[in-house]
């Protein structure tokens, strides 16, 4: 059967001119069963004769290195059109169903066999959101017909209602799953979900803590960590910082500072702004700064660049957002955080500011003479212009790096 579909493949191959010789060269090339054996994988045989194509060496060696026991935390990459996702992951998901079918047979024999746990894996493949559509229905086509097996999702959600009852049913579906070699195939929001709720379940300061189904949701991790491998997708996304997933735990609180984290901000760019004439005046022929000028209440945009006296600009900066915050500026009039100082307190707040390394007796004087939004205010600023905050976002190209 084999050989009447690969000639078949290869005369509509040859019918359709110049433009696929390519692909019909590759075609005549494999003859079929290179780099494997029907006897060892009649699964992917099965697979082949369902699917009306002929698996490739290469995507062979890279079903076997997957499937290989020494396989721990590894990564390999594919190239484009290499048949990662049509031939490959269905290689993958077929071996995994023969071999519990082969387990079931073993045990119904009562041959006195003892299983390993590399005979009773659950395959679960995690994939991209904007993908688990196609790729999920691409899946259940060609492992759907002749290997009778199933790709179930692995849904959950924060807002799902979930109790004792619920994990323990999706503990039985799971080892129904693993038993009969069927496929979950799940995105990395789910996945991350269900880890966080049972984080979530067991903290007293959540509002429906629930213990007793946090420990039943534990078991059902533990079964995913004993007696599941999994496939990643795209790893170089799912494994991205962007989809890391954060439940928030009990009452809403403001973050250090409160609002005056972003009303000193705002009083420094706007101290930015309302200097970028002099700033256009001094440095924008020498290529330090691009200034781009608007009338208020838009703020004028101020660029800082690269060069040889880009630290003196940024010195010059600096000293002027702590002039405007401290006495002379407009910037701040609105904000309602100008320092009401005493000459020597404000020499020291400057000290404390501006200084990289601060005498411990300077922290310990501002500590104890200052109110607790004074020293807020002084340790925001800190980090706008000492520890170059505000020096990061002014050297951002506008519409071009922010948000990158």
């Amino acid at each position: 059967i084999r050989r009447v579909q690969r000639a078949t493949r290869c005369l509509r191959l040859l019918d359709q001119g110049d433009q696929v010789y390519a692909r019909l060269a590759r075609e005549l090339e494999n003859t079929g069963s290179c780099g494997w054996d029907p006897f060892v994988y009649p699964e992917w045989l099965l697979l082949e004769l369902d699917n009306d194509f002929c698996i490739r060496e290469h995507q062979a060696e890279v079903a076997k290195e997957f499937l290989s026991d020494e396989m721990i935390n590894q990564l390999l990459q594919q190239n484009m059109g290499e048949g990662k996702t049509d031939v490959i992951v269905p290689m993958i998901m077929a071996h995994f169903g023969a071999v519990a079918q082969r387990a079931n047979r073993t045990t119904n024999d009562n041959s006195g066999v003892h299983l390993s746990d590399r005979m009773s894996e659950l395959c679960c493949i995690t994939v991209l959101n904007s993908l688990y559509p196609s790729n999920s229905i691409t899946w259940q086509w060609r492992i759907g017909g002749l290997l009778g097996q199933r790709v179930y999702p692995m849904l959950f959600r924060r807002d799902l209602a979930f109790g004792k009852s619920e994990a323990a049913q999706m503990l039985s579906e799971l080892e129904y799953i693993t038993q009969n070699g069927h496929v979950v195939v799940t995105v990395p929001e789910q996945r991350l979900s269900q880890e966080n709720k049972v984080v979530e379940l067991a903290s007293s300061t959540a509002i429906h803590a629930d213990t007793e189904t946090s420990e039943a949701l534990l078991k059902v991790l533990r079964f995913l960590k004993n007696r599941c491998r999994n496939f990643l997708d795209e790893s170089d996304m799912i494994l991205s910082p962007l989809y890391q997933l954060v439940y928030t735990l009990g009452d809403p609180v403001d973050m250090d500072g409160g609002v005056l984290r972003w009303s000193v901000a705002a009083a420094a760019l706007q101290s930015v702004s309302d200097m970028a004439p002099e700033l256009q005046a001094r440095f924008q022929d020498h290529h330090l700064v691009e200034v781009h000028l608007h009338k208020k209440p838009r703020f004028s945009a101020v660029r800082l660049l690269d060069g040889d006296g880009a630290d003196e600009v940024w010195d010059f900066i600096r000293k002027r957002v702590l002039e405007d915050v401290l006495e002379k500026g407009t910037a701040t009039k609105h904000l309602e955080i100008r320092p009401k100082l005493l000459p020597e307190e404000r020499e020291r707040f400057q000290r404390m500011v501006l200084d990289s390394d601060v005498d411990t007796r300077e922290i310990q004087f501002c500590e104890s003479t200052m109110t607790k939004n004074l020293k807020r205010c002084a340790e925001i600023l800190r980090g706008l212009l000492t520890h170059d905050a505000l020096r990061f976002a002014l050297g951002k190209r506008w519409r071009v790096d922010f948000g990158s």
